[in-house]
């Protein structure tokens, strides 16, 4: 590691496209802070971007890689069942923050809940709701390679899981 970094006063840093981690919004953001390197008398790669649509701050370390993530997907919105909504935006903020077998097992339960929404019985197997879910078209044909890899990654990450109503 290199010598220590010291931060500088806020302000003008120069532009930088991103988008934000908070909001969602996309942004070229030139308020901030960058680090310095007194020894080597250079900028630093690690600074902190304000984001010009909402204020909340966002760490760069370097140009790939910021704090808070950027989650995977948009928003949807008129589900009907809050849970269902909160699952899905929990495997999103997951896929943010590189937790990608938390994502795994959220999108998991969430075929659960999509399942019994749609009829199928609580407290049977995941195998038995994906099957449900496919014998009864609520998964396009297209789809069923994407909810296959839900369905074997979480294999390797937990034993049974079986889905109950609260």
């Amino acid at each position: 590691m290199s010598s220590e970094l010291y931060w500088n006063s806020a302000g003008n840093i120069g532009s930088f496209k991103y988008t934000c981690g908070h909001c969602g919004a996309a942004v070229a953001s030139d308020q901030g802070w960058y680090t310095f390197d007194r020894d080597q008398h250079e900028p630093g790669e690690e600074h902190i971007r304000v984001c010009s649509h909402c204020g909340r701050p966002t760490f760069f370390e370097t140009p790939d890689t910021q704090i808070p993530g950027i989650p995977f997907g948009h928003a949807v919105m008129h589900v009907p069942e809050t849970s269902v909504t909160q699952l899905y935006e929990e495997a999103r903020k997951a896929t943010a923050e590189g937790c990608y077998t938390a994502a795994i097992l959220c999108c998991r339960k969430l075929l659960m809940h999509i399942a019994v929404a749609k009829g199928a019985k609580p407290g049977e197997s995941f195998a038995l709701y994906v099957e449900y879910l496919m014998s009864n078209n609520y998964i396009p044909p297209d789809a069923k390679e994407w909810v296959d890899f839900i369905r074997s990654k979480g294999e390797r990450s937990q034993p049974s899981h079986r889905y109950h109503e609260s």
